[in-house]
């Protein structure tokens, strides 16, 4: 499943989370589920379609979260950030 909307704030604020993602000059933001409806991954891009960054979601095996990803894109691609839970 996947769900896209424009971005009216340049950010994600995920409620399982800590942390906040600030994520300048996206203009829209895809968001993946996994099969059971928890988010899996988060897109941004820009007004040209330009990938701005992602946040990927690592799950146990019961869904609990364990780490989040965050890449930024950038001239020499993208460039992670890590989170562990």
């Amino acid at each position: 499943m996947v769900s896209s909307s424009s971005l009216w704030e340049t950010g994600l604020a995920w409620r399982e989370s800590n942390i906040a993602y600030p994520v300048p000059g996206a203009t829209t933001r895809t968001t993946t589920y996994d099969d059971h409806e928890r988010p899996s991954e988060v897109t941004f891009h820009d007004a040209n379609n330009a990938l701005v960054s992602r946040v990927v979601f690592s799950r146990s095996d019961e869904g609990r979260a364990l780490s989040e990803r965050m890449e930024f894109a950038g001239p020499r691609g993208l460039v992670v950030r890590k989170n562990n839970w």
